[in-house]
């Protein structure tokens, strides 16, 4: 049985209960950023594809995912997950997830499963590799550190961001972040827990990126400053619209340490398109993601480097 008097381990945090049949809602109040009262995008990918396990066989697993944002999620009123059945083929299975709030429709999502049995007949095949190294073996400066220290309501997460890849342009630079799972899971690798750590993943980190790449202040300090503290950001207003993930390997496991190159070719009008690779430690690539971010700059904000664009 759980003990709700301590904090819950990842695995616990994302079990539902099922109220009537495809309606679900969570057993745990979820995280949430100091600053903000929404509920995070990482807990409602997580969620919503927890959900849609619940609803398919055990032979499949998600291949892709896509959220479109539409009112914020608030933590201290229930949070419903409704799956919609969309298709039940033989290979191929879709759900749609929506998340409702107050009798309101908030967030949707469809997500893609795929039978994991062996692919019979040509195919082609082709992989991207990764454009800088992993040189970390461990995470030792965990990004989560000036929010939460120990606390209780701590995200089951940890992520350093290194050094920038520069290259000729901003848009072909690239942001290089570690993160993991702290937890250790029990479930197998590729398993549905695994799928559902690596969306949780995906959403931390991610749309800070194009930001990075221009030298813009926010919250977190300057990359690799193990001295200094939250900054005072360039920024009033930071979300994402929309979220894509596709699967492409389900052999990994979320608490081992995933290597993300974060890339945003297009920035213009307060938005920015974000592309991520994953890879395993081994330089195996499991996963690309795409974000769509909003942007809103303090009236003084001075970025420097939009002349070199």
């Amino acid at each position: 049985m759980t003990d709700h008097a301590r904090s819950p381990t990842f695995e616990e945090s994302i079990e539902l209960e099922e109220i009537v049949k495809d309606r679900f809602r969570s057993e745990h109040k979820p995280w949430q950023w100091p600053w903000a009262p929404g509920a995070p995008g990482s807990v409602l990918l997580s969620m919503a594809a927890a959900a849609a396990y619940r609803t398919v066989p055990d032979d499949v697993a998600i291949t892709s995912l896509h959220a479109q944002f539409g009112a914020n999620v608030v933590t201290d009123k229930p949070i419903v997950y409704r799956v919609q059945r969309v298709r039940d083929g033989g290979y191929l299975k879709t759900r749609k997830v929506v998340i409702e709030q107050d009798s309101c429709e908030m967030v949707w999502f469809t997500i893609g499963f795929v039978r994991m049995t062996p692919w019979k007949g040509p195919a082609i095949k082709h992989s991207s590799q990764q454009v800088g190294l992993q040189p970390l073996r461990k995470i030792e400066l965990d990004e989560f550190r000036h929010f939460f220290g120990r606390r209780a309501n701590r995200p089951r997460m940890e992520f350093q961001r290194l050094p920038l890849i520069t290259e000729a342009s901003i848009s072909s630079s690239v942001q290089p972040v570690v993160g993991r799972i702290i937890d250790a899971l029990e479930a197998p690798a590729g398993s549905a827990v695994h799928v559902v750590g690596l969306m949780s993943l995906t959403d931390c980190m991610f749309s800070s990126a194009p930001h990075a790449l221009h030298d813009v202040k926010l919250v977190l300090p300057p990359i690799g400053d193990t001295t200094s503290g939250p900054q005072i950001p360039d920024t009033t207003s930071l979300m994402t619209l929309d979220h894509t993930v596709h699967i492409h390997s389900h052999d990994f496991r979320a608490d081992e340490l995933l290597y993300f190159e974060m890339d945003s070719p297009w920035a213009a009008n307060g938005r920015a398109f974000v592309r991520s690779r994953i890879f395993k430690e081994d330089g195996t690539f499991i996963a690309s993601c795409s974000q769509e971010v909003l942007t809103v700059f303090k009236p003084d904000a001075k970025l420097e480097k939009n002349a070199k664009l």
